[in-house]
Formats: structure tokens, C-alpha cells, sequence
């Protein structure tokens, strides 16, 4: 599995799939962490980062 800059995916969960897939194979863990929504209550932005601990 390759990462390439400027990636883009249809949707979190597109993209958590692929993260999760990625990190399992380089040895390490991801996991959600901020969200941000728009005024009117949707989500616009969330964050995946590196569980490590």
C-alpha cells in the first residue's frame, strides 16, 4: 500500500479504511479524534490520528 500526496476520498469512512489499513501494516494504530460542524449541525471536518501511546 502506497500513500501518495493529495489522496482524496468520498468519505471518513473511505478514508479511515484506508488509514487503518495502512498503519496496521506499517505497525502502529489510528483512531478518531476532533470534529468540526457547520452551523447547521453537520460535520465538516474530523481529524485521524496516530494512537500511539
Amino acid at each position: 500500500m502506497t500513500l501518495v500526496l493529495g489522496t482524496t476520498f468520498t468519505s471518513v469512512a473511505e478514508a479511515y479504511d484506508f488509514y487503518n489499513l495502512y498503519s496496521w501494516e506499517k505497525g502502529f494504530s489510528i483512531r478518531y479524534d476532533k470534529s468540526r460542524l457547520h452551523v447547521q449541525r453537520t460535520k465538516c471536518m474530523q481529524e485521524i490520528v496516530c494512537g500511539c501511546s
